[in-house]
């Protein structure tokens, strides 16, 4: 980060404190993680990359959602759903669906969990792409919560997500975000 800084490279900086950030919210030093996350995102936004803006709101959401701020979990989704759709961004998409996967189960919708969760899961296996080991490890106690809480149901909720497919979820998605964020 000092030598971004004093290089003046924003985009090497961001980069940086994106990584830190991710270190801080594994440790559980969540208000570290934020600024970190909160600064990156300033400077993604200057830069204009959509992309990095949408994964700095991802990982904003997951910091929210750990601190128990559902509500602002909620609104940065909805930011990067827009950004996903603008630019067609599948791994801001497949994002947002492990967010509301911990989302879901943070408010007791284990089956909803294990839907979202069974999309993404497909969603990846198709991309060809690995979850973070910094979001596996913000999934872990949230899927093992739904999984207790659905009392043997997860497994076939899970498999009916990965049958159900990604456009259904997406389009129904918005609606039950809007929900949670009034409520």
């Amino acid at each position: 980060m000092a030598a971004a800084r004093t290089l003046g490279n924003a985009r090497q900086l961001a980069s940086a404190l994106n990584a830190l950030a991710q270190f801080d919210r594994m440790a559980g030093r969540l208000a570290a993680a934020e600024a970190a996350y909160a600064e990156a995102l300033g400077l993604a936004t200057a830069f204009d990359d959509p992309d990095y803006i949408a994964a700095l709101q991802l990982n904003l959401a997951m910091v929210n959602l750990s601190a128990g701020q559902a509500g602002s979990a909620c609104e940065r989704v909805e930011a990067v759903m827009a950004i996903a759709d603008a630019i067609g961004s599948r791994p801001a998409a497949i994002g947002v669906l492990d967010v509301c996967t911990g989302l879901a189960a943070a408010l007791g919708d284990a089956a909803l969990a294990a839907r979202c969760h069974g999309v993404a899961e497909a969603e990846y296996q198709q991309a060809g792409m690995q979850r973070d080991a910094a979001d596996a490890a913000f999934l872990a106690p949230y899927l093992r919560a739904a999984r207790a809480a659905a009392e043997g149901g997860f497994d076939a909720a899970l498999a009916a997500g990965r049958q159900a497919g990604f456009e259904a979820l997406w389009r129904a998605l918005p609606g039950w975000l809007a929900a949670v964020s009034r409520s």
